[in-house]
């Protein structure tokens, strides 16, 4: 009897075995995809952030040559400009305000100094850069 007993716990022993297998396998995949994810919202996240540092730069350059004006532009998912009219607003996903937050008259000729921030739809805050514009007289 007791032979009989000893077979049946050995047989039982490799189903274990696989079925711990099996869980850790589950359980280091979720992990792998978690870190997927997060990698993939980051990864986003950065080309945003770099796209926007372009657009800000370039239209600080334009504000400081004079073809540019102090407006507010907005832009779709993939940074086409939608245009400035607030009518953009809900359904543009980026959003560049450009404020003059000082203006000036000092020895050398009028200055502007003014901030560019752009931020995502939720309102998240992608770049701020300051911005100032020395018009010689």
């Amino acid at each position: 009897m007791a032979d009989k007993y000893d077979k049946q716990s050995t047989a039982r022993l490799p189903l274990v075995e696989s079925v711990i297998i099996i869980a850790i396998f589950a359980v280091v995949s979720v992990v792998i995809m978690q870190m997927y994810l997060s990698a993939n919202r980051i990864q986003k996240k950065a080309v945003n952030i770099s796209k926007a540092t372009i657009l800000a730069e370039n239209r600080a350059e334009g504000i400081r040559n004079g073809s540019e004006s102090w407006t507010v532009m907005y832009y779709d998912s993939d940074w086409n400009e939608l245009g400035s009219s607030s009518e953009y607003e809900k359904k543009a996903q980026f959003k560049m305000d450009c404020r003059l937050t000082e203006e000036g008259k000092g020895p050398a000729g009028a200055f502007d100094i003014g901030k560019i921030t752009i931020t995502d739809k939720k309102g998240e805050e992608l770049i701020s850069l300051d911005v100032d514009h020395l018009g010689i007289e």
